[in-house]
């Protein structure tokens, strides 16, 4: 995707400094094909631990049907599994931008499983296939100097 500078623009797994309470969370989620992580914080004993990411479609830019289409993906196998864990919330954010930001929060004591449970489902690629076919949204870069060039 060209940025405002004319270079390509691709996404990259990357190293991250995170909380230690999400990052098997963050960790799991990094497994799935086109997800990007956006920020995450292991909240507090009262407050969810939470992570942010969006997902990218088959043009290379962040796709606002593809993220809605895994997240409903995601909230189906998280509650066909075997002793589904109920105590976590599946949200889409839309703060000024044409794509939205998903979300997933639940409690630090229940991130371990839920990131186990994300980590065999990102190892099954029979899954992958399925969600990142999107060229229908048509979004614009966000980088930092995109941003400042389209400031109301």
């Amino acid at each position: 995707m060209p940025s405002t500078t004319g270079h390509k623009e691709v996404p990259a797994k990357v190293n991250a400094w995170v909380d230690s309470g999400v990052a098997p969370l963050v960790e799991a989620l990094s497994l799935f094909k086109n997800v990007v992580t956006l920020d995450s914080c292991e909240g507090t004993e009262s407050e969810g631990a939470y992570v942010y990411f969006k997902c990218w479609g088959s043009s290379k830019r962040p796709c606002a049907h593809e993220t809605c289409e895994f997240m409903i993906w995601l909230s189906s196998v998280l509650r066909s599994q075997p002793n589904p864990c109920s105590d976590y919330r599946l949200r889409l954010e839309w703060m000024a931008s044409d794509e939205p930001m998903a979300n997933i929060t639940t409690y630090r004591n229940n991130v371990s499983a839920i990131a186990a449970k994300l980590s065999l489902l990102a190892a099954d690629v029979t899954h992958q296939t399925s969600w990142f076919e999107c060229d229908k949204v048509d979004t614009m870069p966000r980088n930092s100097t995109t941003c400042q060039d389209h400031q109301l």
